[in-house]
C-alpha cells in the first residue's frame, strides 16, 4: 500500500511540474486573440456569457449576428466564426458557412453550455487560459472530464 501511495504522489508531482512548464511556455509566447464573429444568441447573452467563454480560450468577440436580426454585416477583420447552434437558425448558419468558405475562415460549433464548448474549443487547439474561471450554471459532472485528465479517472 505504501508503495502505491508513493507512486501516486510522484505522478501528481510530475503532472504539476508539467502543468507549470506548459504555463511558463505559454506565458513566454504571448499570442494575439483571434477576432471572432459569433453567430446566434441574443446580444445580451453573447455579451454576458459567450464573450467571457471565448476570451478564456484566446478568442475576442468583435461582432455578433443575433438570432432575432435579419440584416447581416460581416466585418472584414474576422479570423474565426463561432456558431451557437442551439441559438442560430439555418439561414444564419448557412450564411456563416458560406462566409467562412469564401474567406478561408475556420468555424467552431458550440452551444449555450460552456462545458460542451470547452471540449470543442480544446479539440480545435484553443486551450483554456484561466482554468479557474467561474462557470455559472455549469454542473460539476459536466466539467470534471475537462478539469481532470481522463487517465486519472480510470481505475486499475
Amino acid at each position: 500500500m505504501h508503495h502505491q501511495d508513493n507512486i501516486i504522489r510522484q505522478l501528481i508531482r510530475e503532472m504539476a511540474k508539467s502543468a507549470r512548464d506548459q504555463e511558463k511556455q505559454a506565458d513566454a509566447t504571448p499570442t494575439k486573440p483571434l477576432r471572432t464573429l459569433v453567430v446566434g444568441g441574443d446580444a445580451s447573452f453573447v455579451a454576458r456569457k459567450i464573450t467571457q467563454q471565448l476570451a478564456n480560450h484566446g478568442l475576442e468577440v468583435v461582432a455578433n449576428w443575433p438570432w432575432d436580426e435579419t440584416r447581416r454585416v460581416a466585418p472584414e477583420n474576422i479570423e474565426m466564426i463561432f456558431i451557437v447552434t442551439d441559438m442560430a437558425g439555418h439561414k444564419d448558419t448557412d450564411a456563416a458557412q458560406k462566409l467562412a468558405r469564401s474567406r478561408g475562415i475556420p468555424i467552431i460549433y458550440g452551444v449555450r453550455k460552456y462545458s460542451h464548448n470547452i471540449k470543442n474549443l480544446v479539440a480545435k487547439g484553443f486551450k483554456a487560459i484561466n482554468k479557474s474561471i467561474v462557470l455559472e450554471g455549469e454542473s460539476l459532472g459536466d466539467l470534471i472530464l475537462y478539469i481532470v485528465p481522463a487517465h486519472v479517472l480510470v481505475r486499475s
